[in-house]
This record gives structure tokens, C-alpha cells and sequence, in this order.
């Protein structure tokens, strides 16, 4: 009887082994984190999170024309041959840039009326201070020194007149000081550029057999795609 329970607990414990423990369940993984290879890790470039902007290119068909607002004509207000253009088409150009040299015998007639302008006005300038030292001895009455004052002013009348006359035939303020100063006649008068920007069309070869005409168009300047653009005015006959 012993045998038997002995034999019926020996089988009993075998029935009753404890089973194999199962792997532990993994952790869901969170799907905003990712999970890079060393080789890939290394190319990675971080940096701090900022606010930016995103912005998109978008093509479309499109053409580009010349802004008429911001366009530039030049023009001789006088017939005259061209002895130089200094520009080429596509040269960005400031305000006093020099466009082309012109001769012209109104030019070389303008410059003459000036200088004799400028004589009579020293003239008359010394003619009033001797009447004053006149005056003062009581060698002359002041009617001669008024008279003499009315000389002058109309000298300097007639200045201020024929340097205006200058400048209409397109002589530039820096030429006619030339002028005034050094009391001499420039045989080659400058054009220069009245305003900044690109030159887009040059209607005149650099040819001494080149004739500008006198208020003819010469050239158009202005694009969309710069500030403003400016153009050699000159036709050439």
C-alpha cells in the first residue's frame, strides 16, 4: 500500500511541473519618434526649433515690358554732328554719367555771345566803382553813377540771358562755368545723363559723319526690370 501512494506522488509531482516562463510584451512604440541607423545618425544635421516662414514658387506665363513711367528720352535741341558715344547698350549709368560729345557751330555762337557778355559785365563792374571814387571827390554827380549802375545791371541781364541760352542748346552747368572761368570755347560740347539707370537703346554709331537733328526722338529709356533705364539720344542721318 506504501508503494502505491508512493508511486502516486511521484506521478503527481510530474503531472504538476511548473510550465516555461513567456517573453515580456514590448512597449507600444511612439510614432513621432524615429529611429535612425549609425550610418544615417552621422548625416544628420539638427538645430534649434524657430518660427519661419514657408514660402512656395509658383511659375506662371508671363512677359516683361517697359515701364512708361519711368521712361527717359534725350534729345539735341540743336543740329549737330556726333564725334564720340561713350556708352554701350546694357551700361548702368548715374545722373552726370557722359553720354556722347557733340560739335555744333550753335554751340561754338552760344559760347561767344556768353564770353562777350561776360567782358561787358566786368567792364561796367569798373566803370560803377570808378564813378563811385568820382562821386566821392565830387568830380561827377550821382546821376552818372545811377546811370552807370543801370549799364551794369543790363550786363548782368544779358549774362544770366545767354547762359540760359546755353543750357537750352543742352550745355551742362559744369561746361559753361568751364567757360566762364577759363574764358575760352569749348569746341566739343558733353551730353550727360539727366537721370540714373540702364541704357536700352543707342540710335547713333560712333561715326564723326553722324548729324543729330535738332529736337528729333532719339531714344527711349525705362524697363520694369530696373529702377529706370536711359538711352543715348541721337539720331544719326
Amino acid at each position: 500500500m506504501k508503494w502505491l501512494l508512493a508511486l502516486g506522488a511521484v506521478l503527481l509531482g510530474a503531472c504538476s511541473a511548473p510550465e516555461p516562463e513567456s517573453p515580456p510584451a514590448e512597449e507600444p512604440r511612439d510614432p513621432s519618434i524615429l529611429e535612425l541607423e549609425s550610418e544615417l545618425a552621422e548625416q544628420l544635421v539638427t538645430a534649434p526649433t524657430r518660427r519661419t516662414e514657408l514660402r512656395r514658387t509658383i511659375r506662371l506665363p508671363a512677359s516683361v515690358e517697359l515701364d512708361r513711367l519711368r521712361l527717359s528720352h534725350i534729345d539735341s535741341t540743336t543740329r549737330a554732328r556726333v564725334l564720340e558715344v561713350r556708352v554701350q547698350l546694357g551700361d548702368r549709368v548715374e545722373v552726370g554719367t557722359p553720354l556722347a560729345d557733340l560739335m555744333s557751330p550753335h554751340f561754338t555762337r552760344g559760347q561767344v555771345d556768353f564770353l562777350s557778355a561776360l567782358a561787358e559785365r566786368e567792364l561796367q563792374r569798373h566803370a560803377v566803382e570808378r564813378a563811385r571814387e568820382l562821386v566821392e571827390a565830387e568830380v561827377i554827380s550821382r546821376a552818372e553813377l545811377e546811370r552807370r549802375r543801370a549799364e551794369l545791371f543790363r550786363a548782368e541781364t544779358a549774362v544770366t540771358s545767354h547762359r540760359s541760352h546755353l543750357e537750352l542748346l543742352g550745355m551742362a552747368a559744369r561746361d559753361i562755368n568751364e567757360v566762364e572761368s577759363s574764358r575760352s570755347i569749348l569746341t566739343e560740347v558733353t551730353v550727360y545723363s539727366p537721370t540714373s539707370g540702364t541704357v536700352i537703346e543707342r540710335l547713333v554709331h560712333r561715326d564723326r559723319s553722324a548729324i543729330v537733328r535738332a529736337r528729333s526722338p532719339c531714344s527711349t529709356t525705362c524697363s520694369r526690370w530696373t529702377r529706370r533705364s536711359i538711352t543715348v539720344p541721337l539720331v544719326g542721318e
